[in-house]
């Protein structure tokens, strides 16, 4: 009679190890499952924000080019303007604008 309560009782711990094992299984799968969803949404956001980079690159040119050509313009049109004045008047000297002074870019328009 005690090794039949004996072999009940082994029964049920080796029953309750066997659910224990099935249930950190299944944990552990969950896990791994999680672990692959967030692994994927790393490279994917990786990614966007290589295409973000690569397209802030871009702009970043563009613009670079926009306001270099703006300076040369700028430049231009202040030495023709200049070069016109000393025609004009051979005898007065044009004052130079200093790196001090502000950007005459918008201001030609409202000298004319």
């Amino acid at each position: 009679m005690e090794n039949q309560e004996a072999l009940v009782r082994l029964e049920q711990f080796v029953d309750r190890l066997l659910a224990a094992c099935r249930e950190l299984k299944e944990e552990r799968a969950a896990l791994v499952r999680r672990l692959e969803d967030k692994e994927r949404l790393i490279a994917e956001q990786g990614e966007a924000l290589a295409a973000l980079r690569d397209e802030r690159n871009v702009v970043h040119s563009r613009v670079s080019g926009l306001l270099r050509r703006m300076e040369d313009w700028e430049h231009s049109e202040l030495g023709d303007e200049m070069a016109g004045e000393a025609e004009e008047v051979a005898a007065v000297a044009v004052p130079r604008p200093s790196s001090t002074e502000p950007s005459r870019l918008f201001s030609l328009a409202e000298e004319r």
